[in-house]
């Protein structure tokens, strides 16, 4: 459906060029303030990625075990199916000559983007343990859904713990800033290409993190009378952002004086947690200009 409604918009785009000459001093009939609300189709996808390195040090009764581990984990959020959502623009257009305008404005989109069940990716990913003090190791893979990988048929064995994942990534609070500049192709219809900078809140994980990133899009406005106008765009955002993890947790299980088990202290040299997300928005607007 998505690329249905891309296609639809395209086409209205290219309709909307096609009579190619511009009146005197139309500029006119788009500048100052305007207020949009809009309605569309949204499309996305979500990519995480997990890395970590330091050392333990076994405590209580698996006091004498020490180590090191790394890991490196990335998980797919793939987008199940585009949903319908609503954006809210305010703007402003100062007119540059009779043909050309320059538009500034601030969106807010307030619809939640809900990601796809979560699956790993096709890298799968890597968590490594190497011990001392009677201890045996090795690297083990994991299935990279936050289980538990262990290192292998060893007397004394350890377990590298990663953080447990929801099943969905979730970005909301979208707000942005955008620059368009716009080309007048009739008295009454104005294309225009849009730059815009965007920020969001993505959760998925323990805690929310704030991500940033650009978007590029192209739109056309075609006036309904001297203060109405409808708007259709095309945008994409690539979001992108990260913060601090240090979330992994080992256990040790030995089988020496009876067996005993117990956890371990890490100590990190490094942890960090990746977000990687991609929106593309088709939208219709009904605006008012002031």
């Amino acid at each position: 459906m998505n690329k249905k409604i891309n296609i639809a918009l395209g086409t209205m785009l290219a309709l909307s060029a096609a009579p190619s000459i511009a009146l005197a001093d139309s500029a006119d009939n788009f500048k100052g303030p305007n207020l949009s609300l809009g309605m569309g189709i949204q499309s996305s996808t979500f990519k995480t990625q997990e890395q970590g390195a330091g050392t333990w040090t076994g405590n209580g009764d698996v006091s004498g075990y020490s180590g090191s581990f790394s890991y490196d984990r990335q998980i797919e959020w793939p987008n199940d199916a585009a949903k319908f959502g609503g954006k809210m623009e305010l703007g402003y257009n100062v007119k540059l000559d009779e043909n050309f305008l320059l538009g500034a404005s601030l969106t807010g989109d307030f619809t939640k983007l809900l990601s796809g069940s979560k699956k790993s990716s096709s890298a799968g990913a890597m968590s490594c343990l190497t011990g001392s003090g009677g201890f045996s190791a090795e690297c083990a893979t994991s299935s990279g859904d936050g289980g538990s990988p262990s290192t292998g048929a060893f007397t004394d064995t350890a377990n590298l713990n990663l953080r447990s994942l929801t099943n969905e990534m979730t970005l909301k609070n979208r707000f942005g800033l955008a620059l368009r500049p716009m080309f007048v192709i009739t008295d009454q219809t104005a294309f225009y290409f849009k730059f815009s900078y965007n920020i969001a809140d993505a959760s998925g994980f323990a805690s929310t993190i704030q991500v940033r990133g650009p978007g590029y899009g192209a739109g056309f406005e075609t006036n309904l009378s001297s203060n109405w106008f409808l708007r259709a765009e095309i945008e994409q955002i690539r979001y992108t952002g990260n913060c601090n993890d240090e979330s992994a947790s080992v256990n040790v299980t030995t089988s020496g004086d009876g067996g005993v088990s117990g956890s371990a202290k890490t100590s990190y040299n490094s942890g960090k947690y990746t977000a990687d997300l991609k929106s593309t928005f088709s939208v219709i607007s009904i605006g008012y200009r002031f």
